[in-house]
């Protein structure tokens, strides 16, 4: 899923970012979010795969869980 020849050209800090969001993995997000781990990485996939992906953050009581699972299903997808 991820254009590395576009990485390559266009993106800083990759790798920075991939170690940032290592621990949140499918298993870690599915166990905080309640829903099983396929259902996460599918969720991933179509984001990957949209033509026009997009994110909207919700204000909610857990603000920062939700920051931290958009940034998950953002790294899966790289």
């Amino acid at each position: 899923l991820l254009d590395h020849a576009f990485v390559d050209r266009w993106v800083e800090g990759v790798e920075d970012l991939r170690a940032a969001v290592e621990p949140f993995t499918p298993e870690y997000v599915a166990q905080r979010a309640g829903v099983p781990a396929e259902q996460v990485v599918a969720a991933a996939r179509m984001f990957g795969h949209g033509r026009s992906p997009f994110l909207m953050m919700e204000v909610a009581a857990d603000g920062p869980l939700e920051a931290r699972a958009s940034a998950a299903v953002r790294a899966i997808v790289l």
